[in-house]
């Protein structure tokens, strides 16, 4: 805790001017002394701002923010891309399995037609 010194204080090992601010005592001893008078609490002041780097500051935050939000919508559209590709493969499947089982149902119906019509034709002749 920072404190102001009212009036000097001298220790063993430390001697402390009017006026001087120092945080060489723990909060508890800090408030004592102020408690007594002897000092004021200091809130040492903020360092001056630099417009340019403020501006450059925020301008990087945000672009970093821009920058995650464009990443995450790439995400997601990558991952819905490989969603649609992997559901229309999975249909394109499907589909191709049932026109698999038409074609050997027709080609089934097909050779027991040739085949009975060639018994029936051959049953004609003898």
């Amino acid at each position: 805790m920072h404190i102001k010194m009212i009036s000097s204080l001298a220790g063993a090992d430390y001697s402390i001017a009017p006026g001087e601010v120092t945080d060489r005592f723990g909060k508890k001893e800090a408030r004592r002394l102020i408690a007594a008078g002897l000092a004021e609490e200091y809130t040492p002041p903020l360092p001056p701002i630099d417009p340019d780097k403020a501006v450059a500051n925020a301008l990087a935050d945000y672009e970093a923010q821009h920058s995650a939000a464009i990443d995450a919508l790439k995400a997601d559209a990558e991952k819905a891309k490989a969603d649609a590709l992997a559901a229309a493969e999975a249909e394109m499947a499907s589909r191709l399995q049932q026109i698999e089982a038409e074609h050997k149902t027709a080609m089934d119906k097909a050779v027991a037609d040739a085949v009975a019509e060639a018994l029936a034709k051959a049953g004609q002749g003898a």
